[in-house]
């Protein structure tokens, strides 16, 4: 007897196909394309790129995490060591955009 959830059987089809990486990779991006957005608009301007700079760095933890736990894979398709990276990759580079000096004005500023 087969399964007529089609919410269970979609989690097969992408479990079955691999998608799984791409699906996390596209969701990371967009939850940091959000935080950034949403951090231009609230926070000061010297705040914006350190927190994105986070958000990525702490998904490429997760996703590392996933793939160290997830074990060895099909290394013709996408895994979450790939993700990971790519996200790590991007986190530094969006991390090499703060200026130092403005970081630690603003970090060791007195709030009296």
């Amino acid at each position: 007897m087969s399964s007529t959830n089609p919410t269970k059987r979609s989690r097969q089809v992408i479990q079955q196909a691999g998608y799984g990486p791409q699906i996390g990779f596209a969701g990371a991006i967009f939850t940091c394309a959000a935080a950034l957005g949403a951090a231009s608009a609230t926070l000061q301007p010297v705040l914006t790129m350190p927190l994105v700079a986070t958000w990525l760095l702490g998904f490429a933890l997760v996703f590392g995490v996933v793939a160290w736990r997830k074990g060895p894979t099909d290394a013709e398709d996408v895994t979450y060591w790939d993700v990971a990276g790519g996200l790590m990759l991007i986190g530094l580079f969006a991390a090499a955009t703060v200026e130092p000096d403005q970081l630690i004005r603003t970090v060791m500023r007195d709030d009296r």
